[in-house]
């Protein structure tokens, strides 16, 4: 979790937040705020923030759950004490939201305020991730935001598509190597359904919201009695299979490296979905062997850090 996000969450923790957020009583508490109509290319503007208390200005004539983006984004300046100096901010651009350094981490913060980490334990305690979209509306942001704070945590495999008046933005949960791709100019939405193992279009805060998920629903396998090694059950699926234990643990590896300190249940997860996208692997997923051999060696990962901990 990155500084920002843990900055967030003790806020949330000692304040007991709830979505939806009262964000503005909240940045009351820090700083003066005016609302103001302008028609420059800036959202919100916070100065004076080495002052005993900022001044944040935001634009009147934007959007509202644009407007609570914007106040949790400034409250991020004021709270992370490395921002200093007069920071204008632009987030009715999307990729704006994304760029390096001070920007993208009072974005991060403000996606942890407004969309708190125990608030996602809940809604996402189902596979129904239709049913994430239609929970998360209590918070109260916008579905691009909504979709960026869904992702967060998510294992591999999850991709979020929002439909915008200028085109389709992308959230991917990190680790998640698909890409939307284009024909003729228009997005190649058929080749992600062609590679999904579930997806839906969704209406969500006023936006259509196509998601997908990559990775197999499949719960972890029982604890199973095989005599045979951990090893010795992979080199059997490699023969059967046409491939070798090195391959195969190449991108297993990589796999758990993208989700270190995830438990078990997501380190098989994540790596049954990396060894779905090689194409030279797919006769594994239909080996019992494999399942058991990938099902141990999830166990035998999450054990190890779990212990190294």
């Amino acid at each position: 979790m990155k500084p920002e996000e843990s900055a967030a969450g003790l806020i949330v923790e000692r304040l007991n937040l709830e979505p939806p957020v009262d964000v503005q009583a909240l940045l009351k508490t820090a700083a003066d705020i005016q609302i103001l109509d302008w028609d420059y290319d800036v959202d919100g503007l916070v100065v004076g923030l080495t002052s005993a208390r900022p001044k944040v200005f935001v634009r009147r004539n934007a959007d509202r759950r644009r407007q609570r983006f914007t106040m949790a984004h400034e409250l991020g300046h004021i709270v992370l004490g490395w921002h200093t100096g007069a920071i204008p901010c632009h987030t009715s651009r999307v990729p704006r939201w994304l760029v390096q350094g001070h920007e993208a981490e009072a974005s991060r913060f403000a996606s942890a305020i407004l969309v708190p980490d125990r608030f996602l334990s809940r809604i996402r305690s189902t596979p129904d991730v239709g049913g994430w979209l239609t929970d998360l509306a209590k918070a109260d942001v916008s579905a691009f935001a909504g979709a960026m704070a869904l992702v967060r945590g998510l294992p591999p495999g999850y991709m979020f598509v929002v439909e915008m008046p200028y085109g389709p933005e992308v959230v991917s949960s990190d680790g998640t190597s698909i890409r939307l791709g284009w024909v003729d100019g228009q997005p190649d939405y058929r080749a992600l359904e062609r590679s999904s193992a579930d997806h839906a279009i969704v209406g969500h805060q006023n936006r259509r919201v196509r998601w997908y998920r990559f990775v197999e629903d499949e719960l972890l396998p029982e604890v199973d009695a095989d005599p045979r090694t951990t090893a010795e059950l992979l080199q059997h699926a490699a023969d059967r299979c046409g491939t070798t234990p090195a391959v195969v643990n190449g991108v297993i590896g990589y796999a758990a490296n993208m989700v270190a300190g995830a438990d078990e249940g997501t380190l098989f997860q994540t790596m049954l979905f990396r060894i779905k996208l090689r194409g030279d692997l797919q006769a594994l997923l239909d080996d019992p062997d494999f399942r058991c051999f990938l099902a141990r060696r999830a166990r035998e990962l999450a054990a190890r850090r779990l212990g190294n901990g």
